[in-house]
């Protein structure tokens, strides 16, 4: 599923490794990301009615915690050395490269996904599609198609190894 089918705080929470890891390169010290990694979830959730989804999410949260680390500097009489504000940026600059990077590779993913789906019988697609997409439980599916719950758990997980062998296939023709 894209970003646009999600909201910014659960956008946010799924990638907060990235955003922590982001913040430990860029402040050198682990106390202050700490701070500063609560700082940026509460801005987040103030700025996340403003997030224009068309922008990349990434790039929108690391420009927050960006301002935040230079106004925790400021406000602590700290200023950033000579040839910090380039290392800044820097970090700013590899993070990107990085997230375009596994951009790429999750559309890539996305696409081999796709295309196992596609090998799917329909009825398995259709099992698929309502425990993913319309989120439905094991036991709404199977009241739905008049089974047993452990039927459909029995098939849903058939069908999830089916769907990752063919990815797994998929990755390894690739190589």
């Amino acid at each position: 599923m894209s970003d646009a089918h999600h909201s910014p705080v659960q956008l946010f929470v799924s990638r907060r490794g990235h955003y922590l890891g982001f913040l430990r390169v860029l402040c050198r010290d682990a106390q202050m990301a700490e701070e500063l990694f609560q700082e940026l979830a509460v801005a987040v959730m103030e700025a996340s009615a403003r997030y224009d989804p068309g922008r990349n999410f990434d790039a929108w949260v690391r420009g927050i915690a960006r301002n935040l680390f230079r106004e925790s500097l400021r406000k602590s009489g700290r200023e950033i050395p000579a040839g910090d504000p380039e290392l800044v940026e820097a970090i700013g600059a590899a993070y990107e490269s990085v997230a375009t990077r596994e951009s790429a590779a999750d559309a890539t993913a996305g696409e081999r996904l796709r295309q196992c789906m596609d090998r799917l019988p329909d009825h398995h697609r259709e099992y698929i599609r309502d425990r993913y997409e319309r989120q439905l439980s094991s036991k709404q599916i199977a009241e739905m198609y008049r089974k047993t719950v452990s039927a459909v758990d029995t098939l849903m997980s058939r069908i999830r190894a089916a769907l990752l062998d063919c990815m797994k296939r998929g990755r390894e023709a690739l190589v």
